[in-house]
């Protein structure tokens, strides 16, 4: 358990793997969709339905690590601690 978990402060500093994490997802589901647009537009010679399947894949692996990099970065929402409304 860190000091800031501890004394129930919270961390002001950006963790630089969630930041790597936020990056590398973007790229993935750019490459995932150029695979898919390079097949439509006849740059790749491979069968469309493993383009669509392949870009598929890269594109939902791109999406997991930008929401992995987001959830670190970004704390939860905590309904409990809101005050009552008078």
């Amino acid at each position: 358990m860190s000091y800031d978990q501890r004394s129930g402060r919270r961390s002001t500093k950006v963790p630089i793997k969630s930041v790597i994490d936020m990056v590398m997802g973007v790229l993935y589901a750019l490459a995932g969709s150029m695979a898919i647009i390079a097949t439509k537009i006849g740059k790749m010679q491979i069968p469309e339905a493993v383009a669509y399947v392949l870009g598929g894949m890269i594109v939902l692996y791109g999406g997991m690590r930008f929401y992995r990099g987001y959830r670190v970065m970004v704390p939860p929402h905590d309904d409990n601690n809101t005050p009552d409304a008078p």
